[in-house]
């Protein structure tokens, strides 16, 4: 009887796992007025209607050239729709255009206070179309909105500079 009951309790510690009131998510690929959703800096814009989408009819792209300090940058804001800690993953596809190994300087959150939460740097690789790229594991604890934004700078290896097009941004959250 005892060996029954502690298989009864491993099993249901087992299938317990982590428990989340629910799953929150956020799609956005720049179909919708995007000139009005994101915000741009410097050489940035959208392709609408062309034919450079992943998905959809429309994509964004970045372009940095002209030196090491030149940069552009997308972002928009997202409206989690939780009061309380959760953690997200975000998750966007980018085509480097440039025929080289490209680097995406800065895939950032940051929380309502516009602190970093987290910040990473992307290469994306010649000739392989649009490759996913994500950040895990991003807590938000509390705060109902954070800005998402990519980076591109200017490599300034003295060549035409940088052109990346991205598509197909997903939020999950989970609460």
């Amino acid at each position: 009887m005892k060996i029954k009951a502690l298989a009864v309790a491993a099993t249901t510690l087992l299938l317990a796992g982590t428990a989340h009131a629910g799953i929150r998510q956020f799609q956005d690929g720049f179909e919708n007025s995007p000139a009005t959703e994101w915000t741009v800096v410097g050489h940035a814009g959208f392709d609408v209607n062309i034919g450079n989408a992943r998905s959809g009819r429309n994509n964004a792209w970045l372009h940095a050239g002209g030196g090491a300090s030149v940069q552009s940058y997308l972002s928009t804001e997202v409206h989690a729709g939780v009061n309380g800690p959760s953690t997200c993953t975000v998750q966007a596809y980018a085509n480097a255009l440039n025929g080289r190994s490209t680097e995406i300087d800065e895939v950032s959150v940051y929380d309502d206070t516009n602190t970093i939460s987290r910040r990473v740097h992307m290469y994306l690789h010649p000739g392989s179309g649009y490759e996913p790229i994500s950040i895990d594991d991003i807590k938000i604890d509390g705060y109902r909105k954070f800005k998402i934004m990519f980076r591109l700078q200017d490599s300034g290896r003295g060549h035409d500079g940088e052109w990346v097009r991205l598509d197909d941004l997903t939020v999950s959250c989970a609460y």
